[in-house]
């Protein structure tokens, strides 16, 4: 079943705190909002630890490629912002997080430590791995675009 990502909310900037303007999404199936989607727009220094995008499903809908499927999505909005390459940032024990991006066509490329004084590094996270996702995993014709605004 494809999945479609309805806009929640666009988030401004907040440059004293290093925070990139962002958009946030629902990820829907079959009229259900299964999990959520961000895209942070820019290539600050922060996304070199926290990424452009972050996900979750809920656990009763895990395990059906919804994540990988909203990746796949993300990657063509992302373009309309002039991002041709997303990073996303895995903590190195969320296996079913490290599938779901090598599905939708990521691609591992380090485990990065985190820095001291970061947000992350604060509630534990001392490592991340980058995986870069690019415009060529987004073309999927099953996939999408399905884009809405929430209303």
């Amino acid at each position: 079943m494809p999945v479609e990502l309805v806009l929640q909310a666009v988030i401004a900037a907040d440059p004293a705190r290093n925070w990139l303007a962002a958009e946030h999404y629902n990820i829907v199936a079959d009229d259900v909002a299964v999990g959520t989607m961000r895209l942070r727009i820019g290539d600050a220094e922060a996304v070199h630890y926290i990424g452009h995008v972050g996900y979750a499903v809920e656990a009763e809908h895990r395990g059906h490629g919804y994540a990988a499927m909203a990746l796949r999505q993300i990657v063509m909005l992302a373009e309309r912002h002039d991002l041709r390459e997303l990073w996303i940032m895995i903590r190195p024990d969320n296996l079913a997080s490290q599938r779901a991006a090598s599905k939708a066509g990521a691609v591992y490329i380090e485990t990065i430590p985190v820095p001291p004084g970061t947000d992350l590094y604060a509630r534990g996270d001392l490592e991340m791995q980058r995986y870069r996702l690019t415009g060529r995993a987004g073309k999927s014709k099953a996939c999408g675009p399905a884009i809405r605004a929430q209303g």
